[in-house]
C-alpha cells in the first residue's frame, strides 16, 4: 500500500482555525472547478453550484431539522415548530424549504425521492 504524500496532514494535524480558514475558501473553489469542468457555461456551472448549495447546507439543515423535531415530538415539541425555527435561521434558503427534502409522513423523517434523485445527481 501507499502512504499518504507528505503534503497531506492527518486531520487531527489541522487546528480548528486552518479549517475554518480552508472551509471559507470553498466557496469561490468549488465555483472555479465547475467553470473549468463545464467549459464556462454559465447555466451548466450556475445549476452545479446550486446542486452543491443543496447538498452541502440545505439538505443537512432539513435532516437536522427532522432529527431535532423526532427528538423534540417527545418532549412535546412539534415538528411543525422546529421546522419553522430551522428555516427562519437563514431567510435566504426561504425558497428551498426544509419540508421539500423530507417526507414527513415517514418515521424519522426519510428522504423523499424528489431528494433522493436530487442527491443521486449532484453525486453525478
Amino acid at each position: 500500500m501507499s502512504s499518504l504524500p507528505l503534503s497531506l496532514l492527518p486531520p487531527s494535524a489541522i487546528s480548528p482555525s486552518a479549517f475554518h480558514q480552508a472551509l471559507k475558501l470553498y466557496p469561490s473553489l468549488v465555483e472555479k472547478v465547475y467553470r473549468s469542468k463545464l467549459k464556462n457555461d454559465p447555466k451548466k456551472v450556475a445549476d452545479a453550484l446550486e446542486r452543491d448549495l443543496w447538498r452541502f447546507e440545505v439538505l443537512p439543515a432539513a435532516v437536522a431539522a427532522a432529527t431535532a423535531a423526532d427528538a423534540a415530538s417527545s418532549t412535546g415539541v412539534g415538528r411543525a415548530q422546529v421546522t419553522t425555527q430551522a428555516s427562519k435561521k437563514d431567510e435566504s434558503k426561504k425558497k428551498r424549504s426544509l419540508p421539500d427534502a423530507l417526507d414527513g409522513s415517514s418515521v424519522g423523517g426519510g428522504l423523499t425521492k424528489d431528494a433522493v434523485e436530487r442527491l443521486v445527481q449532484w453525486k453525478m
